[in-house]
């Protein structure tokens, strides 16, 4: 827990903490000799000094199977946290499973965020967190909006296929949430910003790849009713962009995947 609280700006000798660290999760996983807290911890080290060393990647995805491992521990932690007690109930204390399973969202997004190499594991892991918004999505505010922004991050970064997101479970996932009528403005603007983002991957694809992935969203959003639902929030993207994203286009069809 000490290590897991140094900042990732602070410089430290990769030979300081590198193999020992690697050592300590290896060890974990194959004795389960850890809590969950160490555990999660030993983690945050690693993903925290991503940012600033490149080749942990390969370590942390091949060697320590992040996907693999971060899955099963939110797949765990789901089974564990009471998704019945409202979030804000008054004196209400969270509990260690709770604040467990936030920790690892986090790591999630960081990891999304700073990622370069694809892997096909990642589609077990996009799964889990859909799981998990699932379960939060009405008591658990905070929970889910996290897991909404996690794939907002996913979507932006070229190392996750629109393949990837769609077995996962994430387009179904952000689709739900942005016909929501309780959905926050902010969470809207995610969720927009995730479908923005889709329609870049598009474009940047091989033709008749292109097609072959447009022809997949289509069916998929067709079924759904997507039009309907980005039209319906015409109005109100100027509002949103004000608010949320001064990047967002304001020009309804960048939002259309069947085009």
């Amino acid at each position: 827990m000490a290590l897991s609280c140094i900042r990732e700006y602070f410089r430290i000798l990769k030979k300081l903490y590198l193999e020992e660290i690697s050592e300590i999760i290896q060890q974990h996983q194959e004795h389960h000799n850890l809590t969950r807290i160490a555990y999660e911890s030993a983690w945050k080290f690693l993903i925290k000094r991503l940012f600033t060393y490149r080749k942990l990647e390969d370590i942390i995805v091949k060697d320590l199977h992040f996907f693999r491992e971060t899955s099963r521990e939110l797949d765990d932690l789901r089974g564990c946290v009471d998704w019945k007690k409202k979030e804000e109930e008054s004196g209400r204390e969270k509990s260690k499973e709770e604040t467990n399973l936030w920790g690892w969202l986090i790591y999630v997004e960081n990891f999304f965020v700073s990622f370069r190499k694809r892997n096909g594991e990642i589609v077990g892991l996009v799964n889990s967190v859909t799981d998990v918004f699932r379960e939060a999505k009405e008591n658990y505010g905070k929970i889910s909006c996290m897991c909404v922004e996690t794939f907002k991050f996913a979507s932006q970064n070229r190392a996750v296929e629109i393949d990837d997101l769609l077995k996962g479970g994430a387009v179904d996932m952000i689709f739900e949430e942005i016909q929501r009528a309780t959905s926050k403005v902010e969470v809207i603007g995610d969720c927009l910003k995730f479908f923005l983002e889709i329609s870049e991957k598009l474009k940047g694809k091989m033709e008749k790849e292109r097609e072959e992935m447009k022809r997949k969203m289509f069916d998929k959003m067709e079924e759904e009713g997507y039009d309907d639902t980005i039209t319906s929030f015409h109005k109100a993207l100027q509002f949103i962009r004000r608010n949320c994203y001064n990047t967002l286009s304001l020009r309804l069809e960048d939002y259309f995947v069947s085009i």
